[in-house]
């Protein structure tokens, strides 16, 4: 997705605590350069011919019109007839049939809505119309009505994206894409229950289960379950008899932590989340787990091996970690191991990396891994020692004793006008 800075977005609501609200929201999370506001239908519409936003976001009754009214309008209009549109209402069912209706509509949202739905529906649409540009069509209505979001991690970050999903407590999929085959990631109620995939050798890369020669009968039919279905490899080889039903589900939760990691180490991962009613049935198998989304992802990272921000960190040693805004309160919530524990005891705003590192006694990569990992959860921010390099070297001023006075002598003998009469003043 290009940079939210040549982002434009247009609201138009009667509310202004609705329009605030929008405001505040998504320049909080970086989505765009510029928001800019409308009352009504007519002041909109004008808006939108001048300004041509990336995204138009419009409640379905306005004080001069409808919002289906104004869709209708700007497909009219071929500046404005690309558009997306997300149309909000306080009726679901109204909203979801004028949906279908108008080909601009790229989602839709429910009154009364969080801070975390807004953001999501938002950069699912902008991540939309920005492929559908590039493969030079026109933005459609998604093929599956039931896709709630969908974005690059490049611009909604994913603890944002599993945070609204806890939040809501959605049930169904998330996808992400890093193969042709995504790694899909299945939540009950706002919890991970299973990350699988029909990528068989990503599934089992680097484990003594991937296995290229010669394969007997039971695993074949394994892998080709798991590539028709995603049903996890570990759990049919239990229902084989290869493996117990307790070390199947063991080892398919740290084999789907080991897939999920894999995301953290790219850059723009394109992703989005299906809201499912029925959840397929090896979701059953799985143990309920009841932890927050931070304990969840923080697991999850200590499961990521090479990532090229441990070496940028390896590389700054006098770079200074230090909590973020609401990072100290938000540390202290998920369970810690001891290193990590350790690690935040000396986080101070001050201490360098390398005398974090020194006090723990442990290898710079352990440390530069753990400090990642509360980087990546918005828990610390990570200053580079470049930020301390710049200090402007003054010279010091030359002080003359005259009658116990100090007096500061200027090398500049220019003076303003104000100055040199206040000098010349007589003494009163």
């Amino acid at each position: 997705m290009s940079s939210p800075k040549n982002k434009i977005i247009l609201a138009i609501d009667d509310s202004l605590t609705l329009r605030k609200f929008i405001e505040r929201s998504l320049m909080n999370e970086g989505l765009c350069q510029k928001i800019v506001m409308a009352s009504d239908a007519a002041s909109g519409l004008a808006l939108a011919k001048t300004l041509k936003p990336d995204l138009i976001i419009c409640d379905y009754i306005l004080p001069d019109g409808q919002g289906d009214e104004v869709c209708a309008r700007l497909l009219e209009t071929p500046s404005t007839a690309h558009v997306p549109v997300i149309l909000m209402s306080s009726s679901g069912p109204e909203i979801k049939q004028v949906q279908s209706q108008y080909s601009n509509i790229a989602s839709a949202l429910v009154k009364p809505f969080t801070k975390e739905l807004l953001v999501a529906t938002v950069a699912y649409a902008l991540s939309a119309a920005e492929e559908a540009a590039m493969h030079h069509g026109t933005p459609v209505v998604p093929q599956s009505t039931a896709v709630r979001f969908r974005g690059r991690s490049s611009s909604f970050p994913i603890p944002a994206a599993l945070r609204s999903i806890e939040h809501d407590k959605l049930t169904g999929v998330l996808r992400a894409y890093i193969s042709q085959e995504p790694i899909q990631a299945y939540f009950q109620e706002g919890h991970v229950r299973v990350v699988t995939t029909r990528d068989v050798h990503l599934y089992l890369d680097g484990s003594p289960f991937d296995y290229t020669g010669r394969k007997n009968d039971i695993w074949e039919a394994c892998e080709e379950r798991q590539t028709t279905t995603q049903w996890p490899f570990l759990l049919l080889l239990a229902e084989h008899g290869v493996l117990a039903s307790q070390m199947a589900v063991t080892l398919t939760e740290v084999y789907g932590h080991r897939l999920f990691a894999q995301l953290w180490a790219r850059p723009d991962v394109l992703f989005e989340f299906e809201e499912l009613d029925t959840l397929p049935p090896f979701v059953s198998l799985m143990r309920v787990k009841l932890t927050s989304m931070d304990n969840w992802m923080l697991e999850n990272l200590r499961a990521v091996e090479r990532v090229q921000a441990i070496g940028k960190i390896l590389e700054d040693p006098q770079g200074v970690p230090s909590f973020t805004a609401a990072g100290f309160a938000n540390i202290r919530r998920v369970k810690l191991s001891r290193e990590e524990d350790d690690f935040v005891a000396l986080v101070s705003g001050t201490t360098t990396f390398a005398e974090i590192h020194q006090e723990l006694r442990q290898p710079a990569d352990v440390t530069a891994h753990i400090l990642f990992r509360f980087i990546q959860l918005g828990f610390l921010d990570f200053w580079s020692s470049s930020l301390f390099a710049a200090v402007v070297d003054y010279p010091e001023p030359q002080v003359t004793e005259l009658e116990g006075l100090s007096v500061v002598e200027d090398d500049d003998d220019s003076l303003s006008e104000p100055e040199a009469h206040l000098r010349s003043a007589p003494a009163a």
